[in-house]
C-alpha cells in the first residue's frame, strides 16, 4: 500500500493518531478506527480518541447531539473491555440519560 496507510492491526499500532482526521470522520469511521485499537487491546488509546471526540462535539453541538450520546455509550463499552465496570456504568448511564432528554 503506497499511501502509508496501515493495512493490519500490527502496522496500525505504529501509526500516530491524526486528531483532525478523527474529528472530520463520521460515526462509523470513528468506530472502525477505534476498533483497531480495541482489537489490539490498546484500550487507553481508544479511550483517548473517544474523549477527544466527546469533548469536541459536546462543545460544538451540546450534550444531546447524537454523536455525543453514541460516544458516551462507546466509552462505556471500552471501559467494559478494559475491566473498569464502574466507569463503564457511569458512561452508559450518562448516554441513556442524554438520550432520554433528546427523545423528549
Amino acid at each position: 500500500n503506497s499511501n502509508n496507510s496501515p493495512t493490519s492491526v500490527d502496522g496500525f499500532q505504529q501509526c500516530p493518531v491524526n486528531v483532525d482526521f478523527v474529528l472530520e470522520s463520521n460515526e462509523t469511521e470513528i468506530a472502525l478506527f477505534v476498533n483497531l485499537f480495541i482489537r489490539s487491546k490498546q484500550y487507553t488509546e481508544a479511550i483517548d480518541i473517544y474523549m477527544t471526540v466527546l469533548s469536541h462535539f459536546q462543545k460544538q453541538f451540546g450534550p444531546q447531539y447524537p454523536l455525543v450520546i453514541t460516544t458516551l455509550h462507546n466509552l462505556g463499552v471500552v471501559y467494559v473491555w478494559k475491566g473498569d465496570y464502574d466507569k463503564a456504568l457511569t458512561y452508559c448511564q450518562k448516554a441513556f440519560e442524554d438520550k432520554a432528554v433528546q427523545d423528549v
